[in-house]
């Protein structure tokens, strides 16, 4: 029988593993499926994004010798040989702990740092400064405020089909982070976008945050002169 080598996956396949209106394109039956009038764009662009965040024309613009190996995980994916084209990934929240002096404070009140949290109102001031983003929107940051930041940043991940919400940088905790934040984004005000989104650079961001808790610092050594 006539073989004929896929111009898609790069593999020789007997004639019968083709359509005939497709022989001429030499793209085989899988491939077709997977990267051809087959496969509907949403599920393709789904499958992009999550894998390998490039476009349809992209994916097309790489060597051979990777567009092979991807055409195959997507066609075993297409077969249910595997469940995830990619293993998943580490948590992207940010590290970050509560000052020790936080924590011997809500002891010595017989409290935890998990039942402050639970506990919490939302009247209360104190917390950590940080700044959240998106890889979606290069160049946009979130400047806000958090008791608990690792909550924020699930929250916001639950909106997210990929999880894709970060916080490159998380301050120090402040008693009266409230303040913290109308001033970062009073200062900052030249690159307001909407609500608590800025159009500024990560620099500059974590430098305004820093600058203003130095400040806080000069004040309480100036306070104790």
């Amino acid at each position: 029988m006539k073989t004929i080598t896929c111009n898609y996956c790069h593999i020789e396949k007997p004639e019968d593993d083709y359509w005939p209106s497709l022989i001429r394109q030499k793209r085989c039956k899988p491939c077709h499926i997977a990267f051809g009038n087959g496969l509907k764009w949403t599920k393709w662009r789904s499958w992009v994004q999550k894998t390998w965040n490039i476009t349809r024309k992209q994916f097309y613009n790489l060597p051979k010798d990777v567009r092979r190996e991807r055409t195959a995980m997507a066609r075993e994916a297409l077969e249910g040989k595997v469940v995830s084209l990619v293993p998943p990934e580490p948590s992207n929240i940010a590290p970050f702990s509560y000052p020790p002096e936080h924590k011997d404070r809500l002891e010595r009140d017989g409290s935890t740092v998990e039942l402050a949290i639970k506990a919490r109102k939302e009247n209360k001031k104190d917390g950590f400064p940080y700044i959240l983003e998106h890889p979606y929107y290069p160049g946009i940051r979130k400047l806000g405020y958090s008791y608990n930041p690792r909550s924020r940043l699930s929250t916001y991940n639950v909106g997210c089909p990929y999880k894709l919400f970060s916080m490159p940088y998380i301050a120090v905790y402040l008693e009266d982070a409230a303040l913290a934040e109308a001033t970062v984004q009073e200062t900052l005000k030249e690159y307001h976008v909407s609500g608590e989104w800025y159009e500024v650079s990560r620099e500059l961001a974590i430098k305004t945050i820093e600058d203003y808790v130095e400040s806080l610092n000069d004040r309480k050594e100036q306070a104790m002169d």
